[in-house]
């Protein structure tokens, strides 16, 4: 019985993983399919989009009507003899002040789409970079696991010419050593694989229902530029100012402090109004019972009255109105500063996407396919005889270093579009001189 027990508790504990643990699913994208599906599901731009709608809502608000009082007196006794009893309602009207606090609110609702836009370009950038990152760590593990079998084939090989007497068994150690070497490059990059994975599912930030992967297995040194939503690094672009002036006009933080200027106007003047009286008016029926009455019967009328409230006597809201105005010069300055900011940045991010592009069209894609066929012929030459396992080795290190340093570049040349991009603000942009 104990044992029918044991085994039985030995099998659900064998069990329990698969109940507890529920695989995902895996998708694979290329980079334009990550993008549309972040837009779409981000939840960071749903966040985002709620802002617009709450901003609609202020601005209904911001119209608003006073709400009535409702009003009743009724004298009692002696002191009710000859005065009439009342009820009715009292209405506040405010003078000139729904119209500018709406202006006002729709000037906001203006710099929450320019921010909401903001963010989701943000999420676009995000997931460009996080795609060609997880890309380069996929290429970088690919010519691991190259090296890897490379190794294999010199140890197996240095076996054979070992065991016929053909190399000391010396060389067979030294074989053994590289290939167990290789073991922590093999875990560090394969680690790096899974991390660049999640942050692309955590740049798409969609949910944990579906993990995502993309479509592109290596970045391939005859790499199509346009799949990758990037220019031919072979074409010449425009000079720093002609992509400048076209910059300028696109970038969310000039027009987001823009913006703000106008909301600081709005909010000034919404302040100004503030010292103008409201009006009060009031109305309802009167009437005075025949007890209250000098033999007259019961007595019945109307009233009506008026009132200007609010008289900036006592207080002019003067400090009000001089913060408003040093908010004003606030916003002013901000936009130099942003001006002035955007135009380093773009300056940096412009210079670096340059260099990018000469250090690829230097490099060229003939440096890797001569490496690897380079460690061809020494492997050959190797089993032949004709050469030694320390030239083996040698090349196979130069071999794996030349592959990275590719890799390296191309990504560089990618993420420095994306930082590129992230300057212009604009995907579109035309980065090609008008006079080419």
């Amino acid at each position: 019985m104990r044992k029918l027990l044991a085994t039985t508790l030995f099998i659900l504990l064998l069990g329990l993983p698969a109940f507890a643990i529920q695989e995902t699913q895996s998708q694979k994208l290329t980079i334009a399919q990550a993008i549309e599906l972040a837009v779409n599901k981000n939840l960071n731009i749903h966040s985002s989009k709620l802002e617009i709608d709450i901003q609609k809502n202020n601005i209904k608000s911001a119209n608003r009507l006073q709400n009535p009082a409702f009003t009743m007196f009724y004298n009692y006794g002696k002191a009710g003899e000859g005065n009439p009893q009342q009820m009715g309602a009292i209405q506040g009207i405010e003078i000139a002040k729904r119209g500018v606090r709406k202006n006002l609110e729709k000037s906001r609702l203006e710099l929450v789409k320019e921010t909401s836009d903001r963010d989701i370009f943000d999420v676009k950038m995000d997931v460009r970079r996080s795609y060609i990152e997880y890309l380069a760590a996929k290429t970088k593990f690919s010519v691991i696991k190259e090296q890897k079998q490379s190794l294999n084939d010199i140890f197996y090989m240095a076996k054979k010419r070992v065991d016929v007497g053909l190399a000391p068994e010396l060389e067979l150690l030294q074989a053994e050593m590289m290939r167990s070497k290789l073991v922590t490059n093999y875990n560090v990059a394969e680690t790096q694989v899974k991390a660049s994975q999640d942050a692309f599912n955590k740049a798409l930030n969609i949910g944990f229902s579906t993990k995502y992967d993309i479509n592109d297995e290596i970045i391939d040194s005859h790499s199509d530029f346009v799949d990758l939503m990037t220019p031919d690094p072979k074409k010449k672009i425009a000079s720093f100012d002609e992509i400048c002036e076209r910059a300028m006009q696109k970038r969310y933080d000039v027009r987001i402090a823009k913006q703000q200027i106008e909301v600081a106007k709005k909010d000034l003047i919404v302040i100004k109004h503030q010292s103008i009286p409201d009006l009060e008016l009031s109305g309802g029926y009167s009437y005075q019972p025949a007890s209250h009455t000098q033999g007259d019967g019961y007595l019945s009328g109307a009233y009506l009255g008026g009132a200007l409230v609010n008289i900036p006597v006592l207080y002019t809201y003067r400090p009000e109105v001089k913060n408003a105005k040093m908010k004003l010069e606030q916003a002013e300055l901000n936009y130099k500063t942003v001006q002035n900011n955007a135009r380093a940045d773009l300056k940096i991010a412009y210079d670096k996407f340059v260099t990018a592009k000469i250090n690829l069209n230097y490099y060229d894609d003939s440096m890797y396919n001569k490496s690897v066929n380079l460690m061809k012929r020494t492997k050959s030459s190797y089993q032949q005889g004709k050469t030694t396992l320390t030239n083996v080795i040698v090349m196979g290190q130069s071999d794996m270093e030349i592959k990275y340093e590719y890799i390296d570049i191309l990504e560089q040349y990618y993420t420095s579009w994306v930082d590129f991009l992230e300057q212009v603000n604009d995907e579109n942009i035309d980065i090609y001189s008008e006079n080419l």
